[in-house]
């Protein structure tokens, strides 16, 4: 009875995975993709978690620049740097229809900047009154805020 059940939980995990295309030919398929998307709606620059952050720089060859939050552990001064002068950068997040297959696709549950959930971030820039707008791409949801904001002004207010 165990092996039958566990042999159906993994079926079901694959059967989910694989709709995101986290089992395709090409490992990372599902972030190339969604990184093509991020792309087609100009975002390019921004903060993310820092496993996120580096897969798409990685990934993008360049053209995408996201960097973790200045206290997080950062890799690249130079892509803080420049996210730091962008005029609006992006928050990078996996959305929660997403989680499974991002979670495949980075090897980690922790996929969100600073620590700081989507609708917490979003509930934080509509207390302050500052507009932003969200582009959904794949499992990846940008919110971009209408102001410049610092890391620390954006997360803590």
């Amino acid at each position: 009875m165990i092996a039958v059940s566990a042999a159906a939980t993994g079926f079901a995990w694959i059967v989910d995975a694989n709709s995101q295309g986290v089992l395709d030919d090409v490992p990372n398929a599902a972030t190339t993709r969604d990184i093509s998307l991020l792309e087609q709606h100009g975002i390019r620059v921004g903060y993310a978690n820092y496993w996120v952050a580096y897969k798409v720089d990685f990934l993008s060859g360049g053209t995408l620049e996201f960097s973790p939050v200045p206290w997080d552990k950062v890799r690249s001064s130079s892509i803080t740097a420049e996210v730091g002068r962008s005029e609006r950068p992006a928050w990078l997040f996996v959305n929660s229809a997403g989680l499974s297959s991002a979670t495949a696709q980075f090897g980690t549950t922790n996929l969100q900047p600073a620590f700081v959930h989507e609708a917490a971030f979003e509930g934080s820039l509509t207390a302050r009154g500052i507009p932003y707008s969200i582009v959904h791409a794949g499992f990846f949801d940008a919110i971009v805020p209408f102001r410049t904001l610092t890391p620390r002004q954006a997360v803590f207010g």
